[in-house]
């Protein structure tokens, strides 16, 4: 049996599908769940930037605050798959798995983490307002 995409995230994203993809996005008006989704997703976002700022870089400290931020993206329906801030996120989950829990993220890799994420969180932000 040849399951690539199984393979694929469970060896390289590290989620299900259902987190990977999230749900349908096309909502365009955000309803009570979604507002809930949105807080959630800001208070992961928040949380995980505060991680980084307080100098938190071990695989095992930071891939918690990031798998549930983007349990968090996704629940917001009226996100696009291909936003910035789902991108993003995706990314560093990606590059987290690929690494021992033990593995400590260097100066570069933490100062690329945070600017990606700021990044993500800027357009983010500007798709509510």
């Amino acid at each position: 049996m040849d399951c690539r995409a199984a393979r694929h995230r469970l060896l390289r994203v590290g989620v299900p599908a259902t987190i990977e993809y999230g749900v349908d996005s096309s909502g365009s008006v955000l309803d009570s769940a979604d507002q809930k989704f949105v807080f959630e997703a800001v208070q992961a976002f928040i949380t995980t930037q505060n991680c980084l700022q307080l100098d938190m870089r071990d695989v095992d400290q930071l891939h918690p605050n990031l798998s549930d931020l983007m349990v968090s993206l996704n629940k917001v329906k009226k996100l696009p798959q291909d936003h910035i801030s789902r991108v993003k996120v995706k990314e560093w989950l990606e590059k987290l798995n690929q690494k021992p829990a033990s593995y400590r993220l260097t100066d570069e890799e933490l100062r690329q983490m945070s600017f990606d994420l700021q990044t993500a969180y800027d357009h983010w932000h500007r798709m509510y307002n």
